[in-house]
């Protein structure tokens, strides 16, 4: 493992690699200035990966692929202020627009009806998923002619995956298809990224500064939370995840509120309908 916003295995001599490298970058997570510096320092070497769409915002605001053009971090133009926008490093000797052909069809996955989803195939939890089935023929087309896959690793740094030897064949016509454990592996908890989204959309502020890939997690530990008290009811949970964001877990500690969420999660009362009845006493 390593940490920073590159391998260290780069910088202390232990990485024997001399090919390309390439950055992954979600360009929507990235602030105004960063986008301009990045776009102008590539000089027109970079390659969105999502691909023919009307919604140009899409493009716009999604993965693009960009070459490390220099040996220092420190010279390269606004790496250190990318954040959770720099989702992956690749080496790989492919050529920057080749790799980009052969990285785009999985931005897009065929759930087991066969509906077509827009995927982020390489954040972390995905991309090993993907590794891990070496059995479809996808995989091939995924991880040919990359040495290595480098993802985010928790609580911080950076590993790696090994990818494939290039066989020499092109790859930018295959499909992402799935199983149904496959599928539940690439969606995850939906009910995390249902709330995420709903909170995201209606109440921004109770994130603040929390960075975007960050903020699932913090959905995920506040349902956590609501299991260990037994709350069952979708309303219920909704409620106790909005409280713990926006007033912090000591608050959901405090004795008011732990005798309302037991009569939440013991009586018909939902937690909206027990926290009221408490102010009114």
């Amino acid at each position: 493992m390593s940490t920073g916003l590159m391998p260290d295995d780069w910088w202390n001599g232990q990485d024997s690699w001399v090919g390309n490298r390439y950055a992954l970058i979600e360009m929507g997570a990235l602030s105004g200035e960063t986008r301009t510096a990045l776009v102008e320092a590539a000089g027109g070497s970079y390659w969105p990966l999502i691909r023919g769409t009307q919604q140009e915002h899409l493009i716009r605001e999604g993965p693009w692929l960009m070459a490390l053009s220099n040996a220092e971090e420190a010279d390269w133009p606004g790496l250190q202020a990318m954040g959770c926008g720099l989702m992956a490093w690749i080496e790989s000797a492919l050529p920057e627009p080749a790799l980009a052909s052969q990285l785009a069809p999985a931005m897009t996955v065929l759930s087991p009806e066969g509906k077509a989803w827009l995927l982020r195939f390489y954040s972390p939890s995905i991309i090993q998923a993907l590794h891990e089935r070496a059995t479809w023929s996808w995989h091939r087309d995924l991880f040919n002619g990359i040495e290595r896959w480098w993802y985010r690793a928790q609580p911080g740094g950076w590993q790696y995956l090994d990818g494939l030897p290039d066989d020499g064949r092109r790859h930018d016509a295959w499909r992402l298809e799935c199983d149904a454990s496959l599928w539940d592996a690439l969606t995850g908890n939906t009910e995390v990224m249902t709330l995420t989204a709903h909170f995201v959309s209606e109440m921004p502020e109770l994130f603040g500064d929390i960075c975007p890939c960050d903020r699932p997690g913090r959905v995920a530990n506040a349902l956590a939370a609501a299991d260990e008290a037994q709350l069952l009811r979708p309303e219920d949970r909704r409620v106790y995840v909005y409280l713990w964001l926006e007033k912090g877990e000591s608050f959901l500690h405090s004795d008011s509120m732990k005798h309302g969420i037991e009569q939440a999660a013991c009586s018909a009362k939902t937690l909206l309908e027990s926290l009221q009845t408490l102010e009114e006493h």
